[in-house]
């Protein structure tokens, strides 16, 4: 299992689900590399990919959490080299977010709606089969959410794009998807 947290974020914002999911059986990876992941979804695949090479991590399964999830699908689209068995992926702007015009950063403005890596992205449909998505109730920075067309989609109970992952319902889905990923044959 590989941790890819969100922007501003690092892999301590998910240590709760990092040690449930440990504490399952499933050895964690936490990927140092991306400091606070404030570089753009196309750097931060370049360095995901670098650190799944250097590892021999091979048919992984990636635990995400919003931007991290694009970085994600963006390794499962573009770069055959990783070996990405699935993503699971709690609330991600997949679509995007209508208030990433309003805020002047070059990372928070890749989440624009009508950004071209966003829509690039979204249309690559066939790849979603390999996708699990975590939806909070609410989330005040996605409020469109982050279904994707084709993905296994879960909406749960707690509101918050940060609370949610806290939620023992999400650690519940997350080890439940790992399960499925895991005896599929892929």
């Amino acid at each position: 299992m590989l941790i890819i947290p969100g922007v501003f974020e690092n892999w301590t914002m998910m240590r709760r689900l990092c040690d449930r999911i440990n504490a399952d059986g499933h050895p964690v990876h936490v990927l140092l590399g991306l400091n606070r992941n404030t570089i753009p979804v196309v750097q931060a695949a370049a360095v995901t990919a670098a650190y799944l090479r250097e590892n021999s991590l091979d048919q992984i399964i990636v635990l995400a959490h919003s931007k991290g999830g694009l970085i994600g699908k963006y390794l499962l689209v573009k770069d055959p080299s990783v070996s990405i068995k699935h993503l699971i992926a709690i609330a991600t702007p997949f679509a995007g977010s209508p208030y990433a015009r309003l805020v002047r950063h070059a990372v928070i403005s890749g989440f624009r709606e009508d950004d071209a890596l966003l829509r690039e992205l979204g249309a690559q449909e066939s790849i979603n089969a390999r996708i699990t998505t975590i939806t909070p109730a609410f989330d005040p920075y996605i409020p469109a959410g982050s279904t994707l067309e084709g993905a296994q989609n879960y909406r749960v109970a707690s509101s918050g794009h940060f609370r949610v992952l806290g939620d023992p319902a999400v650690a519940n889905l997350v080890l439940r998807a790992i399960a499925q990923a895991s005896s599929s044959k892929m």
